[in-house]
């Protein structure tokens, strides 16, 4: 049986990463690259977009109520929704005294910001934000991540749950690429986000870990690998990635209760070019 008639989790556009330019080969910036990554989502009929929260104008700490209000009925106005937002913090920062309480106020205000996003759009429940947070990230941190995370109805998706984070020395965190013996409540604040081409790179299996993960999962992405580096799935052969789409594909739609899977574009080589042929493998119509 296809993937097609077995997935039911539309796609997700991951904004962080995604570079656009004008005509003239300039880098766009600001609200003219979220508008321009808006109209792409659309062109490629995306249902969704991942905001970037870390991208200029769109910081939490950036926009005021008004701003904000602005923001959500862009949204609106381009029917696209969101998923959720990304925050790629380095993760050694949160254990770095200089910059510790930088990276956890940049996470409590990004997750209020998508909180006040959901109750403008009067979207049902708020979703989650994406990061990192070192294996040995203080409890005091966890807590008080944990603790904004429930009091604004935010879930966190911790992306360390399912490979490895750099260590401050620049060396890998002490922990395989596996999640806990016992996965997190899927009830819990912070739970695990699988992105397969993270986790091929840490040397794991990212179909068995969503698997085994199930309804603890909070976020999944849509990307792989090849002896290159990153890429997107799909295309040809000769590329040489390592995901199987429809086993994916299955998997998340059968054992996990995601809303989205998100297309992430970071680091992948002719980005638009390569995008339509992911969208393609995903909905299995190319």
């Amino acid at each position: 049986m296809s993937a097609s008639l077995l997935t039911t989790t539309p796609l997700s556009l991951a904004l962080a990463g995604l570079d656009l330019s004008d005509a003239a080969g300039t880098l766009l910036q600001g609200e003219t690259l979220f508008r321009a990554q808006l109209d792409l989502a659309r062109r490629w009929r995306i249902a969704a977009v991942q905001l970037n929260a870390a991208a200029a104008g769109l910081r939490a700490r950036e926009l005021s109520r008004t701003g904000r209000r602005d923001l959500a009925a862009l949204l609106r106005r381009s029917d696209v929704a969101l998923s959720g937002g990304d925050l790629w913090i380095p993760p050694e920062h949160f254990i770095r005294s200089e910059h510790a309480d930088r990276a956890v106020a940049a996470v409590l205000d990004a997750i209020e910001l998508l909180a006040d996003l959901a109750q403008l759009n009067s979207t049902p429940s708020a979703p989650p934000l994406s990061l990192m947070l070192p294996v040995n990230t203080p409890e005091s941190i966890i807590q008080t991540i944990s603790d904004r995370a429930t009091t604004c109805g935010v879930p966190v998706a911790d992306f360390t749950f399912t490979q490895t984070a750099p260590s401050p020395t620049g060396g890998s965190a002490s922990t395989p690429p596996n999640p806990p013996k016992s996965p997190p409540s899927p009830d819990a604040p912070i739970g695990p986000g699988v992105d397969p081409a993270g986790i091929f790179m840490a040397g794991g299996d990212p179909i068995a870990l969503a698997a085994r993960l199930g309804a603890s999962l909070r976020a999944a992405r849509l990307s792989d690998v090849s002896s290159a580096g990153r890429r997107a799935v799909g295309g040809p052969r000769s590329l040489g990635g390592r995901l199987d789409v429809q086993r994916y594909a299955i998997t998340l739609g059968a054992v996990t209760k995601v809303p989205f899977v998100t297309l992430d574009l970071r680091q992948v080589p002719d980005q638009l070019d390569a995008a339509p042929r992911a969208i393609a493998a995903w909905r299995n119509d190319g």
